[in-house]
């Protein structure tokens, strides 16, 4: 007799992500060992930490060179994830989030009491210590953190800790790309360019969301996407050139700063003509770092750094 599939629907980007069926995928990336550094929060969403881990699945151990980033039930990569796993998902096919159980496992002590006392006020309340107060609000003063919640800034540090990057950089060219406005939802009136680094429609897309529902979302919540956007780059940023070049020019990255992006007659050398300080019609890499680096200059003055 065939067994049946662990979950009934599609998991991750562009799936149904039925809450349960999420759920279950969540706790077999966690009892794989191979989704994340840190376990995924067991919550029956499929953000962007689950859909990277699946990806993380599918390009290191399926080998697929364009990960789609879903579990499908007879899919290949559930296969692999239930392999060795089967107690996992026999017993949580149809179970709720148990916040309990995750947070027993990697949360401090401090935070275990705080636990007992959400557990007597509700759901609401232990969601509410998830997004505020896993983790101290960060003392630490960068580039423009005087313009932004501490719980933004504290979330920027985190990021570049992981991605070996000076977040002086990444305010920098935030401040930048929205304006110096660290809006999620502003837009540039001339293409489809959205929120803190300006995602395109087609970069939304390949993260398996969409422009309109990074909008949407808040400043805090859109730094899970600022952060995946840069990941292939962990380790490789360490000028503000190089660090721009990732939302400008990424064919760019480790190039001289005279390495010319744009010139003339092109669409991109017209859409960043501003960038052309010296008029000579061609656009460099020094050129385009050359405003992000004012607003580096700028967001370390008092009143913007903190």
């Amino acid at each position: 007799m065939r067994k049946r599939s662990p979950i009934y629907h599609s998991v991750g980007a562009s799936g149904t992500n039925l809450a349960s069926d999420v759920c279950t995928v969540q706790r077999l990336l966690n009892a794989s060992g191979v989704a994340a550094i840190s376990p995924l929060m067991v919550d029956g969403r499929a953000g962007p930490a689950t859909i990277f881990a699946i990806e993380k699945v599918q390009r290191r151990f399926l080998h697929m060179k364009q990960p789609d980033g879903r579990v499908d039930p007879e899919g290949e990569t559930l296969r692999f994830l239930t392999a060795g796993h089967a107690h996992v998902t026999d017993s949580h096919v149809s179970s709720a989030p148990s916040f309990t159980s995750y947070f027993s496992q990697t949360l401090t002590s401090a935070y275990h009491s705080l636990q007992a006392e959400a557990s007597a006020f509700g759901s609401s309340l232990v969601q509410t210590m998830q997004t505020h107060t896993v983790a101290p609000p960060s003392t630490k003063e960068i580039a423009w953190g005087a313009k932004v919640s501490s719980s933004f800034k504290t979330k920027v540090i985190k990021i570049c800790e992981g991605l070996s990057l000076n977040p002086d950089f990444l305010m920098s060219c935030m401040a930048f790309e929205s304006g110096e406005t660290f809006s999620p939802s502003i837009k540039n009136p001339h293409s489809s360019a959205t929120g803190l680094i300006q995602f395109m429609a087609a970069t939304a897309k390949g993260m398996g969301t969409s422009t309109d529902a990074l909008a949407k979302l808040t400043a805090e919540a859109q730094l899970d996407y600022v952060e995946k956007y840069f990941k292939p780059y962990a380790g490789r940023l360490k000028t503000i050139e190089d660090t721009y070049m990732v939302i400008l020019y990424p064919a760019a990255v480790g190039k001289e700063n005279s390495f010319v992006l744009f010139s003339s007659p092109s669409k991109m050398y017209e859409v960043n003509k501003g960038l052309d300080t010296d008029g000579d019609n061609r656009i460099t890499k020094s050129e385009a770092g050359a405003a992000v680096a004012a607003k580096l200059k700028k967001g370390l003055k008092a009143g913007f750094k903190g």
